[in-house]
């Protein structure tokens, strides 16, 4: 069925997919027991729509079926992922709630949707194809550092005094600009915004805080000492922040990188390599 208010070949919800706030907060918390979510967090979530999205699926009783939480990136909103009551587990609930949060994005004006997809899941694989991402980039391994591990000496810099102050600095710090010389960006901004008048790419948000930890969506270093100059202008920010980690996207060729990371108690939370899928409006 026709999306009319938009012209696009997107189903319509049905009647049980809705847009997710406080008031469902107990049975949110029910469905993603586990997973790292206290009340608290939960709460902060499903009232602060300008940066996360919940959208969940009901069964015919009222209880959830299944919920997709997604984050706004930039101009993107980036779909974080699907938990799903074990007793509807294989149905298309991530299917739907995945082109819900497409249609939400479409019309609150944003660029597109994004998505980490798995190279060894046949079923994000499917759920990407179906939802028309399109891949950005080499597939990656995700490396989350906590900054209490880096040494004392690979922290510079005193604590920025806002959190607004934070976020342009951040993005200043991550320019494409860093990398001079003939080496190459190991990861290139992920999510750019289009180029102006047939110049290059715009850096978009190249880094956002995701609850407690921050995610990057660049690496603009050469080599791993120029990693490690980063992470050091970085850490200041943590105290802001209150991040305790930081992700990092790692190519798979940067064996020398993943090693330096995992001696500072670095470790993989992507499973097996991954990609960026985009989807533009």
């Amino acid at each position: 069925m026709l999306d009319t208010a938009s012209g696009s070949a997107l189903p319509r919800s049905p009647e049980d997919v809705q847009v997710l706030g406080p008031a469902d907060l107990r049975d949110v918390a029910d469905l993603v027991a586990g997973h790292r979510f206290t009340d608290a967090i939960l709460h902060a979530e499903l009232s602060d729509h300008d940066r996360y999205r919940w959208m969940g699926r009901r069964r015919p009783d009222g209880s959830l079926a299944a919920v997709h939480r997604s984050l706004r990136w930039g101009d993107y909103l980036f779909l974080k992922g699907v938990f799903v009551h074990p007793e509807a587990r294989g149905g298309d609930h991530a299917l739907r709630l995945a082109f819900a949060l497409r249609r939400l994005a479409q019309r609150a004006g944003l660029r597109g949707i994004a998505a980490w997809v798995s190279e060894g899941s046949p079923a994000q694989l499917v759920l990407a194809e179906r939802l028309r991402l399109r891949r950005a980039g080499d597939p990656l391994h995700l490396f989350a550092l906590p900054f209490a591990a880096l040494p004392e000496g690979e922290r510079t810099g005193d604590s920025p005094p806002s959190r607004s102050f934070a976020l342009g600095r951040i993005e200043d710090l991550l320019s494409p600009d860093r990398v001079k010389g003939p080496g190459e960006a190991l990861v290139p901004d992920l999510l750019p915004v289009p180029p102006l008048a047939g110049g290059p790419p715009i850096a978009g948000r190249r880094a956002v805080l995701d609850r407690d930890r921050l995610l990057l969506g660049a690496l603009p270093c050469a080599a791993v000492s120029d990693v490690a100059t980063l992470l050091a202008e970085l850490a200041p920010f943590a105290a802001v922040w209150e991040m305790p980690e930081i992700e990092i996207p790692v190519p798979l060729s940067a064996i020398t990188l993943m090693l330096w990371l995992g001696g500072r108690k670095g470790r993989r939370v992507s499973g097996r390599p991954v990609h960026v899928g985009r989807y533009e409006f």
